[in-house]
């Protein structure tokens, strides 16, 4: 199987992990807090995905933009160090 083939696969694969934790853990109200297993799951995702774009972005040499929105002391600088 291909290297393509295989993260489609894994992503395939988290995306579902992800979606019963949050049918598990779903907050009744909408803007409610995640509960921790949920969060848990859906960061793991989201983290792979990420990864998978800075593969992509390095294979192909691509140029992105990516647009941190938040309050202070939110964590942007702290994440923008750790994904360049």
């Amino acid at each position: 199987m291909g290297k393509k083939k295989q993260l489609k696969k894994d992503k395939a694969h988290q995306s579902a992990q992800a979606a019963a934790a949050a049918d598990e853990g779903a907050d009744p109200e909408p803007g409610g807090k995640l509960k921790r297993k949920a969060y848990e799951a859906e960061l793991e995702v989201l983290q792979g995905e990420l990864v998978a774009m800075q593969e992509w972005v390095r294979a192909t040499g691509a140029k992105i933009c990516i647009v941190f929105e938040g309050r202070d002391t939110a964590g942007k600088g702290g994440t923008i160090k750790r994904i360049t």
